[in-house]
């Protein structure tokens, strides 16, 4: 039977996330069996998304999902999505807990809505100050530069790093995603 996990802020088996609420992740639910452990019944909408993404890619196993929103507003996800869904952006960075490779993740916007469904190629929990030139090139053109990217993100996690020494930022474990999108599928070209 299918189940979905969404995580982000919240408890549960992700609960590292309630610590480290990322850039990532922005809802607040651990689910199994299909249903949010503290939402009430799974979404439709995802269900139904998930639905036509086995229908469409039937090479890609779905059996169970995690549900996030990336970013910390819509505005942000907004800039986001067309990065990812042209193949320019292939990775992330977050906070928290490692998700596992192979994992899939439906992407929402804010309001719930399913963007994509992308499975986890890659992962690396590495220190902040670790991070380099070679990990950022999964990013947008503009964070592919190691100190643009530092900066942008120690600006999303401030909150998550306030009260913290430099040194205890620059040791901090960042996860390194790699995914590449299921679904809807990339136009040719594109990536």
């Amino acid at each position: 039977m299918p189940t979905a996990r969404q995580s982000g802020y919240g408890s549960g088996r992700r609960h590292a996330r309630a610590r480290f609420p990322a850039l990532l992740c922005a809802v607040s639910f651990v689910t199994t069996g299909g249903a949010p452990a503290s939402a009430g019944a799974p979404d439709p909408r995802v269900e139904s998304f998930v639905a036509a993404a086995r229908e469409a890619r039937s090479d890609e196993p779905i059996a169970s999902w995690t549900v996030r929103t990336l970013g910390s507003s819509q505005a942000m996800f907004e800039r986001l999505l067309p990065l990812i869904l042209s193949g320019e952006k292939t990775g992330t960075f977050s906070l928290g807990e490692a998700p596992q490779v192979g994992e899939y993740c439906v992407i929402t916007h804010f309001d719930g809505t399913p963007a994509l469904i992308w499975r986890v190629t890659a992962v690396e929990v590495l220190p902040f100050d670790a991070i380099s030139a070679a990990h950022v090139q999964v990013e947008g053109e503009a964070l592919r530069d190691v100190e643009a990217w530092r900066q942008v993100h120690l600006a999303a996690w401030a909150a998550q790093l306030e009260g913290r020494s430099r040194a205890e930022i620059g040791a901090t474990p960042v996860v390194a995603q790699r995914f590449v999108v299921i679904h809807p599928q990339a136009p040719a070209g594109a990536g």
